[in-house]
């Protein structure tokens, strides 16, 4: 994964590491990229890093790169329109319920109604995109209103699926692939439980700033990590599985529902 480009940024959601399509599509700039491991912007939100690493990291790319287009990786003042590394989408990508959510999020409905439809959407990549999003959304949304609860339908939408194994499928992958299959399908699959844990520990930082038990996640993601390598997914997931009464009790059913009820009566705010 090239850390400093858009194959790396939350804001585009069909890829990453060794999942996705071939390119990618980025949800601030609306742009196709064609060759998104060369392009970069000064809004870059790192999928590899934790929010507050993603956050200082990210002022840092900043002051190198413009924010407001997607410029060269290697030239900061080259365009990438203009380089023929991106394009206006138009209408000419084949029919695809991830594509289509990701190009319409911010434009039907409420984002968070964009990310509830991934979560429906079966397979490696809607979730891939979904989480993608969830993180930059809740960013955003804690940098505004400074609440967890921000974060409470796409929390527990994770937690549910934490210790679950990937829904992988070969048209899941992108190339080149640099290892054996079985090397690239297991990083794959570790990719993804990682990325969820990400999530989970992003929301976790901002509850355990207000006091709330929800704080208790913060620290899950790096216990994670200790406890399996990149190359081995299936003792990641029979950790989380031991680990499930610890992370599910932080936010329970019986206490997601009583938030959801306060999201809709309007007396927490969630977007």
């Amino acid at each position: 994964m090239q850390p400093l480009s858009c194959v790396n940024c939350c804001h585009n959601p069909l890829q990453i590491g060794p999942v996705g399509t071939a390119f990618g599509y980025c949800t601030r700039h609306r742009l196709i990229l064609s060759h998104p491991e060369r392009t970069t912007c000064g809004l870059l939100l790192r999928k590899d890093l934790l929010a507050e690493s993603a956050a200082w990291e990210q002022a840092a790319h900043a002051k190198v790169y413009p924010k407001k287009r997607a410029v060269l990786v290697a030239e900061a003042n080259v365009g990438a329109l203009e380089r023929g590394l991106a394009e206006k989408p138009n209408g000419q990508l084949p029919a695809d319920a991830v594509i289509e959510e990701v190009q319409n999020y911010g434009h039907l409905g409420t984002k968070i109604a964009t990310m509830a439809a991934l979560h429906r959407v079966e397979g490696c990549r809607a979730e891939v995109a979904m989480v993608s999003l969830s993180r930059g959304y809740f960013r955003t949304c804690v940098e505004r209103r400074g609440k967890w609860t921000s974060g409470v339908h796409l929390l527990r939408w994770t937690l549910d699926r934490l210790d679950v194994d990937p829904e992988l499928a070969a048209t899941d992958l992108r190339g080149p692939i640099g290892f054996s299959l079985a090397q690239t399908i297991a990083v794959a699959r570790w990719t993804v439980l990682a990325f969820r844990l990400a999530l989970v520990a992003d929301v976790g930082r901002q509850a355990a700033s207000e006091k709330d038990p929800v704080g208790r996640l913060a620290n899950l993601a790096g216990e994670a990590a200790r406890a399996a390598p990149p190359t081995d997914p299936g003792r990641l997931l029979s950790w989380l599985s031991r680990k499930r009464r610890t992370w599910n009790a932080a936010l329970s059913p019986a206490r997601y529902a009583e938030l959801r009820g306060q999201l809709h009566r309007g007396s927490l705010v969630a977007d």
